[in-house]
């Protein structure tokens, strides 16, 4: 999801951001290094292009087996001729409502919604993280903070 809004984008180079009150800009460091990334790429090639190959071999004369074998490239085989770092622009947002804080993070390019705390009705049937039943959040108690759908609503 996220790879289709980045790929769909015109990356600009030096862009700039101008400091406000109302929010606040941060580049986040890589959390691995240009070799590390190198070698997980090459990794993903080689998984990606594993090859089953027929053959026959000869058991008598006039008589073949079916064989298959898998191709595998080698790691060294793999060269990663340009590498770049990009960011993507996110928005985290945060919403204290009661003694509750919700947060959402939205691609800023595209508007997409990452993760949103506070979209679904946490009083409707779940596993753990699984919303079986998904109904859309349409109240914030400001006292304390919880959320409802609207079949909740007094």
């Amino acid at each position: 999801m996220v790879t289709e809004d980045i790929l769909g984008l015109t990356a600009q180079s030096r862009y700039s951001i101008v400091q406000s009150n109302d929010f606040s800009v941060s580049k986040i460091k890589p959390e691995i290094d240009e070799r590390a990334a190198r070698r997980i790429v090459a990794q993903q090639v080689v998984q990606d292009n594993v090859t089953q190959v027929d053959y026959e071999v000869r058991v008598t004369r006039g008589e073949y087996e079916k064989h298959k074998m898998n191709v595998t490239p080698r790691l060294s085989e793999v060269a990663a001729n340009r590498i770049s770092l990009i960011y993507v622009p996110s928005w985290d947002l945060e919403f204290e409502s009661g003694n509750k804080t919700y947060s959402r993070t939205i691609l800023a390019s595209s508007g997409r919604t990452i993760e949103d705390e506070i979209a679904i009705c946490p009083e409707h049937l779940s596993i753990g993280k699984f919303q079986l039943i998904r109904r859309p959040t349409a109240a914030v108690c400001e006292m304390c903070g919880h959320t409802l759908s609207s079949s909740h609503r007094s």
